[in-house]
């Protein structure tokens, strides 16, 4: 496959030289999206993901295989190297006065690489993803470790419950560790950091389709910065389609907003890709998969109201409904791959859920990510009035600014959902905010650049210009990805400190006054009392890191939030609090039976002076934090009988049912 520089058409005449095509207007593009061009867009799309696999993958491993001392800052010195060396290619790249084949497939390994390397590197020395095993990273390993047991989709937690999570990742990310024969906890790290280094071949070969190719590495370079030097690193699941919402959009506006084309490919194969976009949304992240179905029925709408005027109506109607109808019917049985079995088993019954009932401090503002002191936040503030003053000049444009709109009304909407007892999580729509605007600060910059090339004399001067430009802009991104732990803090941090499964820490000596230092004695001894496997026993703890590295199932999960809707939580509480009443190991044996299948075969607790110890959760939005702890204290004398069996393991006891 030939893959040259596809360049739109442009409305003004750059300076001759090897400079031109990237001087020329990217945004001023009259170009069909047919048939041809979607489907080579999805055919390099595949390719892109290949080549960022096999060159993420030894490229971890060899950074892994480094003896780095910590603390130092050999790591910082070394993604300061790489990172610029990488850049410098990319600058060379985008100069040039031709974009051959090759320099398109190396693009796609040069964004793997600059992206596994920050990552590789901050991470140098521990087997764990950002975050560890802490918060939200307990509940998603344990999800990775159930999808590692086995490659029928479950519910993290509860035996016998559909998926509630989309498992698309997960189920995905279970299959590489069976390849590599790796456990699921310790296949999370390199999973998670192939997944964002293919997130941004991705992002490139999305821009390809609505810019010219050397635009779009300047893009996907932008979009890389905040891929691995923000929260996005932090949800891989979530990022590695959400990098792609900015030029998808703007492939929505092409397709949506525009009269029909003489290419029949071009009435259906947009709709096609969009729609196996959204349908792959919908197996990945939720909230990102209602946003952008959002987003493009906002297009079509806003695609109505542009056209109202032209006195075809109708036909503008019924063509935007028959469009957006086909993406439709394309995503929806792609989503229903997962959600078909969830939908099918709420049907009629009771749910209980606080995932959407979370309003942090930076959930409660709408987001300004701009500044004056730091080079992103000049960056974003040249995008902002670069979309104001261009709005009006193509689809880039367009598309661009009514994805910041659109986040804008999804924070607006998440307010008034306060009195109702519910929100969007609007701070998971900031990232892709932040993206659009610092790929509309890169635009403003080539702007600034176009416009400087006009005003200087003579072909030496005018590239100079370009060049001053693309330095700086080096120089910026080369400042955020040597600093990308910083906005990261404290989960760098807890990959180096939380414990392993055999109870050692990536850094230090096993403490046994930590928690974490007694995970392998407390498998095994569930494994000595019960002598079952790990996915045939359901556990009562508190203790999630525990229940993270083994596929055990849970009776009840550490707090609401990643329970699923359909396993009754606050019920399950309550029958934890009664238990805890009975008034006889007889009366507790006799409760655990009558419960029927899922009741706990395993109890783990914490040993406190007046009894063995649990902590129930309950949500208590709109307070923050929305998670109200209380101590839920079991006598020791309620398992003194033959129907249990008690092992003191460390600060744990563990309990099982004969």
């Amino acid at each position: 496959m030939t893959i040259t520089e596809d360049s739109p058409v442009t409305t003004a005449d750059p300076p001759a030289g090897a400079s031109s095509a990237l001087l020329a207007d990217p945004i001023a593009s009259g170009d069909v999206l047919t048939g041809r061009r979607i489907g080579r867009a999805a055919l390099e799309m595949l390719l892109a993901t290949v080549v960022a696999a096999l060159v993420s993958l030894p490229t971890q491993f060899v950074i892994d295989r480094l003896h780095i001392p910590r603390p130092s800052y050999v790591t910082v010195a070394m993604t300061t190297l790489t990172c610029t060396v990488l850049l410098a290619g990319a600058l060379w790249a985008v100069t040039r006065s031709r974009f051959p084949a090759w320099v398109n497939v190396a693009t796609w390994v040069g964004l793997s690489a600059l992206n596994t390397a920050v990552l590789s590197f901050m991470l140098n020395g521990t087997k764990f993803f950002l975050g560890g095993i802490s918060s939200d990273q307990s509940f998603r390993t344990e999800y990775f470790t159930r999808l590692t047991d086995s490659a029928t989709v479950h519910d993290f937690a509860f035996t016998g419950l559909p998926s509630y999570y989309p498992s698309g990742w997960f189920w995905l990310g279970g299959r590489f560790a069976n390849l590599l024969g790796l456990a699921g906890w310790a296949a999370y790290k390199p999973f998670a950091i192939l997944t964002i280094a293919i997130a941004a071949a991705l992002a490139y070969a999305g821009w390809a389709i609505v810019v010219p190719r050397r635009v779009a590495v300047l893009l996907a370079l932008a979009t890389s910065t905040v891929g691995v030097a923000s929260w996005a690193a932090y949800e891989p699941y979530a990022w590695i389609f959400g990098a792609l919402i900015p030029p998808m959009a703007a492939v929505a506006w092409k397709y949506l907003t525009r009269p029909d084309e003489p290419d029949a490919g071009s009435r259906w194969a947009p709709g096609v890709f969009l729609g196996v976009y959204i349908g792959l949304l919908a197996l990945f992240y939720t909230l990102l998969f209602l946003f952008f179905t959002m987003l493009v029925v906002l297009t079509a709408l806003v695609g109505l109201a542009l056209c109202w005027r032209s006195g075809r109506r109708g036909p503008v109607f019924r063509r935007a409904l028959a469009r957006v109808a086909l993406v439709g019917v394309v995503a929806l049985p792609i989503a229903l791959v997962h959600w078909g079995p969830y939908l099918a088993a709420s049907l009629g019954k009771t749910k209980q859920s606080a995932a959407s009932s979370i309003l942090p401090e930076f959930g409660a503002q709408f987001p300004v990510p701009i500044s004056l002191s730091d080079f992103v936040g000049l960056l974003s503030l040249a995008g902002l009035v670069w979309l104001l003053v261009r709005v009006r000049d193509g689809a880039v444009a367009r598309s661009l600014a009514l994805v910041l709109a659109a986040g804008y009304l999804w924070y607006a909407v998440s307010m008034l959902g306060i009195p109702f007892m519910v929100t969007l999580l609007p701070y998971k729509i900031e990232l892709v905010m932040d993206t659009v605007l610092r790929c509309a600060g890169v635009l403003a910059a080539l702007d600034g650049a176009r416009w400087l090339a006009k005003r200087l004399a003579g072909t030496r001067w005018a590239r100079t210009g370009l060049v001053s430009v693309l330095v700086v802009g080096l120089l910026g991104t080369v400042g955020i990805l040597q600093s990308a732990a910083d906005p990261l803090s404290p989960l760098p941090d807890e990959a180096f400190s939380n414990y392993y499964p055999n109870g050692n820490p990536a850094l230090g000596k096993r403490d046994p006054s930590q928690n974490g230092a007694w995970n392998q004695q407390l498998h095994d001894t569930v494994a000595q009392l019960t002598g079952k496997p790990e996915d045939q026993l359901v556990v009562l703890s508190d203790f999630q890191d525990f229940l993270s590295f083994w596929p055990y199932w849970s009776f009840e999960t550490s707090i609401i939030e990643y329970a699923n809707p359909l396993a009754d939580f606050y019920n399950r509480r309550a029958d934890i609090e009664s238990w805890a009443k009975a008034s006889s190991p007889a009366q507790l044996a006799a409760d655990l039976t009558a419960y029927g299948p899922g009741a706990p075969d395993v109890f783990v607790f914490t040993r406190v002076g007046t009894g063995l110890q649990l902590t129930v959760t309950r949500n208590v939005f709109p307070a923050y934090p929305q998670i109200e702890a209380t101590k839920v204290v079991f006598p020791a004398s309620l398992f003194d009988s033959a129907d249990f069996v008690v092992r003191e393991v460390g600060p744990f006891t563990v309990v099982a049912r004969r």
